[in-house]
């Protein structure tokens, strides 16, 4: 969606697609030329003989800014409203990036003790696995007594649990890339594709490979269920919809991964993170919209 607001006045006119299933919506501005175009992006989708296709669904809506908003994300679009109205306390990613511990997440966890204002959540970031990938081997020289007892400390605190995971990648070093090459999605030559550059690069797995939604399943029960934390951040997400394939567009490609994670997580809550906004709206929880 986007909205244009002339100098000098608070009413607003907003212009928003319903849904971006049916391909991305993309809207361009020149300024210059006094241009506003809508683009969707169908690359790679297939239609059968006589199919039809909707290609827009476009909402103009005039007003103040809350109410343009509200009639936008919950008449039109039909988004209910968030479980959450906001979280407040700590990630290790900023301090620390890969380099944690037990030790390290243990200080920090009785170091919020001294937190003035509400502390409701510590979230473990990424550092904790053996390799990207293979989520539910955790690196044991780092955290000894494994994920479980460091979401029981974080409870004991009061706060609710949370984990980073990048559901959909996998290190080039990982065992599940060495093990299930049939798992990832591929170029046209039959080499898998990079999904990300981190981590050395990483290849990304096929969502529609049932073996890949059977692992991922049982990865979220362990870590929700078993291990037991309240949230997870899932980042690069946008990796799933690079390629167009199964003669879907990117889009709709990203909108099944938004709602395979959500069947997958339940009514436990999602940080969103590295995903494209307009999938991830009514579907995640929370979502963090800019880089680093």
């Amino acid at each position: 969606y986007c909205y244009f607001r002339k100098k000098g006045e608070k009413e607003i006119t907003l212009y928003g697609s319903k849904s971006e299933r049916k391909g991305y919506t993309i809207f361009e501005v020149d300024m210059k030329d006094d241009k506003f175009n809508i683009k969707k992006d169908v690359e790679g989708l297939a239609l059968k003989a006589g199919q039809e296709y909707e290609m827009f669904d476009i909402a103009i809506i005039k007003g103040e800014m809350d109410e343009v908003m509200d009639k936008y994300f919950f008449d039109f679009v039909g988004c209910k409203k968030p479980s959450i109205s906001h979280l407040s306390g700590y990630t290790s990613w900023y301090n620390y990036f890969q380099n944690i511990n037990e030790d390290i997440i243990l200080r920090d966890l009785n170091g919020l003790d001294r937190a003035s204002g509400e502390v409701s959540i510590f979230q473990v970031d990424d550092g904790y696995q053996a390799a990207v990938g293979d989520w539910l081997v955790t690196d044991k020289k780092k955290f000894p007594h494994g994920m479980k007892y460091i979401a029981d400390k974080i409870h004991e605190k009061g706060y609710k649990a949370g984990i980073w995971l990048a559901p959909f990648n996998c290190q080039k070093v990982s065992r599940m890339a060495k093990e299930h090459p049939d798992w990832l999605f591929k170029h046209e030559n039959g080499k898998p594709m990079v999904g990300c550059i981190a981590w050395g690069g990483a290849y990304t797995f096929d969502i529609y490979n049932e073996e890949v939604r059977a692992y991922l399943k049982e990865v979220f029960n362990v870590v929700l269920n078993e291990w037991g934390y309240d949230m997870v951040k899932l980042d690069f997400l946008y990796s799933q919809c690079i390629k167009p394939r199964h003669g879907k567009s990117r889009g709709e490609i990203m909108c099944d991964a938004m709602a395979f994670l959500r069947e997958c997580v339940g009514d436990k809550l999602i940080l969103g993170c590295g995903v494209p906004i307009g999938a991830a709206i009514g579907v995640v929880d929370a979502c963090r919209i800019s880089c680093d």
